[in-house]
């Protein structure tokens, strides 16, 4: 009997697309793909570029995400849901600066 650490190596060897027994009946969708490649994308951003800026844009998506719902899926936001944004946009705009001041001050 296969265990979960051998169809993951199947997957590893068999390359992108592959469907072992454990994931039979379940669709291979296009957003699946698009979320590995953002992720990845979003690794190689932390990896690569200034950690701040990335952990900013990272953020928004829940900002994002949310104005989406609100808009094409008539979601109402709890108030709860308008303090985390308004704590994510004003962590993204305080950072931002202390970064700036932090730049201006080693010049």
């Amino acid at each position: 009997m296969a265990t979960p650490l051998d169809r993951d190596a199947q997957t590893l060897a068999h390359g992108p697309g592959y469907c072992s027994s454990r994931c039979e009946g379940k669709s291979q969708d296009p957003e699946s793909h698009a979320e590995s490649v953002a992720q990845l994308a979003l690794t190689r951003a932390y990896r690569e570029g200034n950690t701040l800026t990335v952990g900013c844009f990272a953020y928004s998506t829940v900002i994002f995400t949310m104005i989406f719902g609100v808009l094409i899926w008539g979601e109402i936001l709890t108030l709860e849901a308008c303090i985390g944004i308004a704590v994510i946009i004003v962590g993204g705009i305080l950072a931002v600066f202390r970064r700036a001041a932090q730049t201006k001050q080693q010049r």
